[in-house]
């Protein structure tokens, strides 16, 4: 399994009726941490003292609430509720009545002791980090771009939306267009038009739930830059007023 002169090789994992699952090794440079191998690309890092014990389950990435990855087990014959325990929960041990599990980094496949405390639900989606995802960079602050086909038929009015990323606009493109041309076919269509808007939004967690909080588009502000400006500002202004410190992960 590890490269020829490789001096942090991977160790194997598990075996398992479909083969070896969870290859390990030693975090470079600190030997008390483990980090193991997961699916989806993911890994999870872990105190060493836990190795013999993670060791015993086979282990998966799972994306929750949020869109944070973490560790999850599945559940043994025996063992109660629908699914297996997350790895926080399984070495650290399941919260009190009423809290969460929480990762102070906002990783939740940073399983080390020092980084998992009990905490409120509201407590948690304050703490949670901008995801690797984030076309924006900043949490709470969520940028949109669409298609839009509006249309009149029948004399009600009404509109399809088609949103995309930098990576397919042409293609949301062909398809709203493709849209347009087989509305002006139909009978009793008025009109049919496409329009592109691109746009910032504010959402954060307030009392611990998520809410809208304003919309900022491009044309309207002059420009990107200008529209992102007024989109943080915003943001800032409800954090200041509700202690939030995080928003909706997108």
């Amino acid at each position: 399994m590890a490269a020829v002169g490789d001096a942090n090789p991977w160790r194997r994992g598990r075996k398992t009726r479909k083969g070896w699952k969870n290859p390990w090794r030693v975090v470079s440079g600190d030997s008390s941490a483990i980090e193991m191998k997961l699916s989806r690309g993911k890994t999870v890092v872990f105190d060493s003292i836990h190795l013999a014990k993670v060791r015993k389950r086979t282990w998966h990435a799972k994306l929750g609430h949020g869109k944070v990855w973490y560790a999850r087990t599945n559940r043994l014959k025996g063992e109660t509720g629908p699914k297996g325990p997350k790895m926080s929960h399984f070495l650290h041990g399941d919260p009190l009545l009423g809290m969460q599990k929480l990762h102070y980094d906002g990783n939740g496949l940073n399983e080390r002791r020092a980084n998992v405390r009990d905490g409120t639900a509201k407590e948690n989606a304050n703490e949670r980090r901008t995801p690797e995802s984030s076309q924006t960079g900043e949490c709470g602050v969520l940028r949109t771009s669409m298609f839009t086909v509006r249309y009149k038929l029948n004399g009600r009015e009404s509109k399809r939306v088609f949103s995309y990323r930098d990576n397919n606009r042409g293609t949301k493109q062909a398809e709203a267009q493709t849209c347009a041309a087989q509305l002006h076919q139909q009978i009793g269509i008025q009109f049919a038009y496409v329009e592109e808007r691109t746009f910032f939004q504010v959402r954060l967690s307030e009392n611990g739930k998520r809410k809208f909080f304003g919309e900022f588009s491009f044309r309207a502000a002059g420009d990107e830059g200008t529209a992102r400006a007024e989109a943080i500002k915003r943001r800032d202004e409800v954090q200041a007023r509700t202690g939030s410190r995080n928003g909706k992960i997108e």
